[in-house]
């Protein structure tokens, strides 16, 4: 279903309203910037009006556990609050966001005015993990002012539609900001069509999803990623301690490893195969207690489970040499490399070997891929192994628990996202 000014069309009849988009959001640029209080009210309202029965049975058919969608729901009202969202505008974009101001630059010989102002158009991207809700990406767009052209992810439930709907009803000004289209990957002359109108391609998305933008975007558009991120957890012998290694196995079952903040794997500080070895051993009856706190995995994915283990117990037959270790429904895979790379999810992690000192060498070349660390150490370990960890290209250190939960004017993967939805203007008074 797709949402055009405040009003549900069928997405059937995409093709019918793709044509005159040009002339509404051209009528839209020539008014004044929206204004932030317009979004903060709506956004605050909903935050507090929205019945849990209305959003719980979305995430669930979507495979989501009780325990997670209600921890997503309380996000949810979080980041529509009024106090995050004007932490968010303050943090981002300085307390003077939409005034001039006036500045007297070295060696020039007259003062300028400057302000911070809207993009204009910007086109989203969205993928189908709760931690990029979509809606919220259009949120941070109207903050700073912008239209809003939206692509839903291919699984989304409806969740998105109703609450920019929502949205709509409350504040009518937003309806002609806000544009929803359900549309296919392969409908690409579509997709190029919103392109063309708009000043920059918001992309939440792996490399594949990136690059194939990148290909079809015309040259004078921003590209701005968000693209899929790898976290994981660092563990020394000191850090190893049991209520630690729970507090991590409570993220995993939680998440079930699929946001770009959940931990794929565990890095362990040594070089030896016996210590990685007795880790395993420990880590995995507690990483199954805890699973069963969390009973409401999807079947589909205890099925994936037995599939891809019994795949790679096959694959030792042809010379594999990870060690499987195997809970009631986790599992952990000791591997022979030191490579960053996505688990097999669900509550199946590797653990793979790294000591300290080659820390930085080995996870530099992910930089860019690189999101949140979990760092289970030593009081005494810890600021060395920050700065390590920082210097490889980690954004954001964490203990296990909470390796998932964000903070009012956290930045998005390392970076604001509304100073890149804005840009500085200049002129002379």
């Amino acid at each position: 279903m797709n949402l055009i000014q405040g009003k549900l069309v069928d997405a059937s009849q995409t093709d019918r309203y793709l044509p005159d988009l040009p002339r509404l959001i051209g009528e839209t640029l020539n008014k004044p910037p929206l204004s932030p209080e317009i979004v903060i009210q709506a956004c605050e309202t909903v935050a507090a009006t929205l019945p849990d029965e209305a959003v719980l049975p979305i995430m669930e058919s979507l495979g989501i556990g009780q325990v997670q969608a209600q921890s997503y729901l309380a996000d949810l009202r979080l980041m529509f609050s009024r106090p995050y969202l004007e932490q968010r505008l303050r943090t981002e974009l300085g307390e003077g966001y939409g005034s001039i101001t006036a500045a007297a630059p070295l060696g020039a010989n007259s003062p300028v005015e400057e302000q911070i102002y809207r993009l204009g158009v910007l086109f989203h991207i969205a993928v189908g993990n709760m931690d990029g809700l979509p809606a919220y990406s259009i949120i941070e767009g109207l903050l700073a002012g912008n239209i809003n052209l939206l692509k839903l992810p291919s699984v989304d439930g409806g969740l998105t539609v109703m609450l920019l709907q929502k949205l709509c009803a409350l504040a009518p000004a937003l309806a002609e900001y806000i544009y929803v289209f359900e549309l296919s990957s392969t409908e690409t002359a579509s997709i190029h069509a919103l392109m063309n109108l708009a000043g920059a391609v918001v992309v939440w998305g792996g490399d594949e999803a990136v690059t194939a933008i990148r290909k079809i975007a015309p040259p004078n558009t921003r590209i701005i990623e968000w693209g899929h991120k790898l976290s994981f957890a660092y563990v020394t012998t000191a850090g190893a301690a049991p209520d630690k290694l729970e507090g991590l196995a409570h993220h995993v079952c939680m998440t079930n490893q699929l946001l770009c903040s959940s931990c794929q794997g565990v890095f362990l500080d040594t070089e030896s195969r016996e210590e990685a070895t007795n880790f395993c051993g420990i880590f995995l009856p507690i990483l199954d207690a805890v699973s069963q706190q969390y009973p409401d995995m999807p079947l589909s994915a205890r099925a994936q489970n037995t599939l891809q283990l019994r795949a790679r117990e096959l694959e030792k037959a042809y010379g594999d040499t990870a060690q499987i270790f195997k809970g009631r429904d986790t599992s952990l895979i000791l591997e022979p490399d030191s490579d960053l790379t996505v688990s097999l999810q669900f509550r199946n992690l590797w653990v793979k070997t790294l000591p300290q000192a080659a820390l930085v060498t080995r996870l530099y070349p992910y930089k860019n891929h690189l999101q949140t660390a979990a760092l289970l150490c030593g009081d005494s370990e810890r600021e060395s192994l920050r700065d390590k960890l920082w210097r490889a290209g980690v954004v954001r250190i964490s203990g296990g628990r909470d390796m998932s939960e964000s903070y009012c004017g956290a930045a998005h993967d390392g970076d604001y996202a509304l100073r890149r939805y804005t840009r500085i203007v200049a002129a002379a008074p």
